[in-house]
């Protein structure tokens, strides 16, 4: 995995949004990455590294919808 990638997401609890994701590489490195299997697609625009547990598949659904969805 690319070191900047890693850095994004040890810095976001392991999740990464398209946006900052494209801060540190390019669209086609992303979408390298999902291919590969070094990131996964959580839910649109929301990456994680591996498959994501329930809580952070609910706390990337906070970050899609804006709002805290689960207290």
């Amino acid at each position: 995995m690319i070191t900047a990638i890693a850095d994004v997401l040890r810095h976001n609890g392991g999740l990464a949004t398209t946006a900052q994701l494209l801060t540190v590489i390019t669209r086609q490195q992303l979408d390298v990455q999902v291919a590969n299997g070094g990131l996964v697609r959580v839910w649109h625009g929301v990456y994680a590294r591996g498959e994501p547990d329930l809580v952070r598949k609910l706390a990337a659904l906070d970050i899609v919808t804006g709002r805290e969805t689960v207290a």
